[in-house]
């Protein structure tokens, strides 16, 4: 039997982790090309708005030396404290660059229709794993299937793959 159940755990939390700061990462790096040659869209507009840039701090940008490193700078800020675990949110920050259906069309384009439930699953159970010590409600370590934990660590790099592919196309 699977000695190590531990090993798993952590692997779901890295994994998960890692795929949140992908997310939030990736998107902060895509901003300033579309800054730059496209101008901001009213989304990125209100996503900045979010990440502290008033009307103030626009006008700040008019006279630095780096204002899209600036904005760059700001939004990396923002992110140390977003988090990118729900499907719904990255949809939401990706559709202020232009990609609608963000999340589904990876999907789409993955070939797997069972590709996003399978990663919100991972998640769930990342969250159980942190937030409640991976106990059942009789306070019992529940069982964790390696195999299992595999495939649908494997559908996260899967879903990431794709989506970096996505966000390539869509650069300048």
């Amino acid at each position: 039997d699977y000695q190590y159940p531990e090993m798993g755990r952590s692997g779901i939390v890295t994994a998960v982790a890692a795929f949140d700061h992908y997310f939030t990462a990736r998107f902060a790096e895509c901003v300033t090309p579309i800054l730059r040659s496209e101008g901001p869209s009213e989304g990125m507009v209100k996503l900045l708005s979010k990440a502290g840039l008033d009307l103030k701090g626009a006008l700040e940008l008019l006279h630095a030396k780096r204002p899209h490193r600036k904005i760059r700078n700001l939004l990396t800020n923002y992110f140390t404290d977003f988090t990118t675990q729900k499907f719904h949110v990255i949809d939401d920050l990706f559709l202020s660059i232009g990609l609608i259906n963000f999340s589904s069309n990876v999907q789409r384009m993955s070939r797997r229709t069972r590709l996003i439930p399978s990663i919100e699953h991972l998640i769930r159970r990342r969250h159980v794993i942190v937030h409640a010590g991976d106990l059942n409600h009789h306070g019992r370590v529940r069982p964790l299937d390696p195999y299992d934990a595999m495939k649908r660590a494997e559908n996260l790099k899967l879903f990431v793959t794709h989506a970096e592919s996505m966000i390539i196309n869509r650069l300048p």
